[in-house]
């Protein structure tokens, strides 16, 4: 889901429960990589990149009220951003992001804004790694 409006929940009968769609999901499923589920059995799923969700984790951040519960998640998506970053700095990878935020930055002005605006919410320590973010 990409766009301006907010998408009313939608039903999903096989799990007898809404959900509300998330917020470029088109972005954050282009490209994923196989993760485990820790389980009896074990289970392989798809996840995002660790470098789209960082960069997702950022723009979301910046549409979420700036009072209450919604403040606490945009908070929370800023500290997970900025705990791939440092991770992505430690193992030396920060260049793996360059190809996803030039894309970031090819989608529009909107996209642009909500990154730079995002990517102002790091800790100091976090945009001094970041750089290529801004």
């Amino acid at each position: 889901m990409a766009g301006r409006t907010a998408a009313p929940p939608v039903t999903l009968p096989s799990l007898k429960t809404d959900a509300a769609p998330l917020r470029f999901l088109d972005f954050l499923l282009k490209e994923t990589v196989q993760a485990a589920v820790l389980s009896k059995t074990g289970v392989l799923i798809n996840v995002p990149t660790p470098e789209r969700y960082a960069v997702h984790k950022l723009i979301v951040s910046t549409m979420r009220h700036s009072a209450g519960e919604s403040a606490a998640k945009a908070d929370k998506d800023v500290a997970q951003a900025a705990t791939l970053i440092e991770a992505f700095s430690i193992k030396r990878r920060l260049d793996d992001s360059n190809e996803v935020l030039r894309e970031t930055k090819k989608r529009g002005a909107g996209w642009r804004e909500r990154l730079q605006t995002g990517t102002s919410r790091l800790p100091e320590k976090i945009r001094a790694l970041s750089t290529p973010l801004t």
